[in-house]
């Protein structure tokens, strides 16, 4: 099941890539692995993401893998004009893209409060990671 993780070297490389305003710190992406790989096998795979994130959420998730490629491109083009390569997103304007892809629905039975919660529950947990 090799396709389905991902070497820690992979996922700081996706950390570091994530279009967040504000990058995760390697210190952060380093506690962001002891808590992820549960099983301590040096990969992060994605049941282990499930069960740390998706908890109650797993139906979002599962609309955000099904969904990725329009989700990716509502994510892109709502980074700003001028420098769409450079620039991150805020907290707040992910969280708003997600939200935005329910209204379209590109993320179909998923409700804008469940974006919200799920968004603002992953911050807290980063926060205190």
């Amino acid at each position: 099941q090799r396709g389905e993780a991902l070497k820690y070297s992979e996922f700081r490389e996706v950390c570091r890539d994530l279009p967040l305003e504000e990058t995760l710190s390697e210190a952060e992406i380093e506690a962001l692995i002891d808590v992820i790989d549960a099983n301590g096998d040096g990969t992060i795979g994605l049941s282990e993401l499930v069960q740390r994130y998706a908890g109650d959420d797993a139906e979002l998730l599962q609309a955000l893998r099904a969904h990725w490629h329009p989700l990716l491109a509502l994510l892109d083009a709502a980074r700003p004009e001028s420098d769409r390569k450079a620039s991150r997103l805020t907290r707040n304007k992910f969280q708003s893209t997600l939200v935005q892809a329910v209204d379209l629905n590109i993320l179909s039975g998923i409700s804008a409060p469940q974006v919200r919660h799920v968004v603002e529950r992953t911050l807290a947990g980063a926060d205190h990671a």
